[in-house]
């Protein structure tokens, strides 16, 4: 196992361990091994940007979950975006705290991060049509869900492959929001 496996695995463990810690409302705890887990996350060479920011990006979503979006945020932001995977994993995590402001009703703060992680996968310089596809569909269904329609069509309409144009599709009626697969 190299170096840089075991602190993802270590990290990996320790966001569990967090989100557990969430979930039955120890919240002073879980914050608690989410910094030895960023500490630990941080020790990760910049020549793997793309592990560095998967782990960077799992640490922010449950900075997230406890409410801290301006930690979550101020982690997102240390994530390189150029490179597909790293790109891919910060625009998760703005689509992540995205919906979790949606929740909160907070449309305005939702629609902001959502444009952000738009420009994030727009940075990306090369990679996989497919990943990036499933990503616009996540922020297109975001959209829809805070009821900005014209802007999930639009985002819909990036996608460039087209086995997405096929299964996704928005139905609209009245204000019920469904995604239709479609084979």
């Amino acid at each position: 196992m190299t170096n840089i496996d075991f602190y993802i695995a270590q990290n990996y463990v320790e966001t569990e361990q967090a989100e557990n810690f969430i979930r039955i409302d120890k919240e002073d705890k879980a914050i608690d091994i989410l910094s030895q887990a960023i500490n630990k996350a941080n020790e990760i060479s910049d020549l793997d940007i793309s592990d560095k920011g998967f782990t960077l990006s799992i640490i922010a979503d449950r900075y997230a979950d406890l409410g801290e979006y301006d930690i979550a945020l101020e982690i997102i932001d240390t994530i390189e975006s150029t490179h597909m995977s790293p790109g891919l994993s910060k625009a998760s995590s703005l689509t992540y705290i995205a919906e979790k402001y949606a929740d909160e009703g907070r449309t305005i703060d939702s629609s902001r991060m959502l444009s952000y992680a738009l420009d994030v996968l727009d940075s990306i310089k090369s990679g996989s049509v497919y990943r990036k596809d499933s990503a616009l569909e996540s922020i297109a269904y975001a959209y829809a869900k805070i009821n900005e329609y014209d802007k999930a069509r639009k985002v819909a309409a990036l996608m460039q492959n087209i086995s997405f144009h096929l299964i996704f599709d928005l139905d609209i009626p009245g204000d019920e929001i469904t995604v239709v697969h479609r084979a």
